[in-house]
């Protein structure tokens, strides 16, 4: 019998703090974002290879509410054009 490995963001969340309701979620959460860096890749500024997604990672964090709006109204009207 063979044990399942634990999924890699317990690496990074201590799971002791979390209800076994939420691990789903947060395995899901992990994944999406590690879906999203391998689908951004990386661009050359100024000489250097950078994620994309750090790019954006720092930008949602100095400019947080804006970058929210910004990504809610892209969401928003993505979701009104199929209507979904």
């Amino acid at each position: 019998m063979s044990m399942k490995k634990e999924h890699p963001v317990w690496s990074i969340l201590r799971k002791t703090r979390y209800v076994p309701e939420f691990y789903p979620e947060a395995e899901a959460i992990y994944d999406f974002i590690k879906s999203l860096c391998m689908k951004a890749g990386s661009i050359t500024y100024k000489g250097v290879e950078v994620s994309q997604m750090k790019i954006f990672f720092n930008l949602w964090n100095e400019y947080n509410s804006e970058t929210f709006r910004i990504l809610d109204h892209l969401v928003i009207q993505r979701m009104i054009k199929k209507n979904l």
